[in-house]
């Protein structure tokens, strides 16, 4: 999972993947992951694709489109897991959701981050990442 992405980002030059934990608190890591990459500014258009053609190339197979003013997205699925692709302004690794006086304010840089599911765990017993 994690030579994928770091391949797939190579492609488009973005720079250093940082992985994290799960985006859903309690999950178990092998469930579940985040990767983030910080751009100085939002992704340009050309390395993004180079960057999905390459998790195509890699036997990643989208099944979706997501986004909105902030963000442009993709979904894909690889054996057990699904993986969004989030481009454009995301939230920060570090800080995630914070709370503020109008609710809950989230911090965020440019850059793309990936969010990883692993289908069905926790039912039976993990398989290995692809």
């Amino acid at each position: 999972m994690q030579g994928d992405i770091r391949a797939a980002v190579a492609t488009g030059d973005f720079g250093r993947v940082r992985f994290g934990e799960g985006i859903y608190e309690g999950r178990r890591r092998d469930c579940e992951f985040s990767a983030t990459v910080v751009t100085p500014d939002r992704p340009a258009e050309k390395p993004l694709k180079e960057v999905v053609a390459a998790l195509k190339a890699l036997r990643w197979k989208q099944s979706g489109n997501i986004g909105d003013e902030n963000v442009e997205g993709w979904l894909f699925e690889k054996g057990s897991w699904t993986v969004d692709l989030l481009a454009g302004t995301v939230p920060t690794p570090d800080t995630g959701a914070v709370p503020s006086e109008q609710g809950t304010e989230v911090k965020a840089v440019n850059g793309l981050q990936f969010r990883g599911l692993r289908r069905g765990c926790g039912a039976t017993t993990p398989s290995p990442a692809p």
